[in-house]
């Protein structure tokens, strides 16, 4: 039996960059069982720290309300942000 080292079971894991990106993109996973998890976590992390979500914001309008055009990128995000912190108490610091 030939041992093949720990760089060979360390390998699979460089694509975990490559998946949180895409999962921060609404790519597809892929890759290992870390890349997938990563591409589960990120729109998590995202949507707690409150980084608006562009992408999912046009798939939305796309199904729910196809006769209204969307924002355009920067209009939603200045709409989230003003969103975001114009009510008192919202923020923690």
């Amino acid at each position: 039996m030939r041992h093949t080292g720990i760089v060979s079971q360390i390998a699979p894991c460089a694509a975990a960059p490559a998946a949180a990106q895409g999962a921060a993109q609404g790519a597809a996973p892929q890759g290992g069982w870390l890349a997938r998890t990563i591409a589960r976590i990120v729109p998590v992390v995202r949507r707690i720290i409150g980084v608006p979500d562009y992408d999912t914001y046009v798939r939305h309008m796309a199904v729910r309300h196809p006769s209204e055009a969307p924002l355009s990128e920067r209009d939603f995000a200045e709409e989230r942000m003003t969103a975001k912190y114009s009510k008192p108490g919202q923020r923690c610091c």
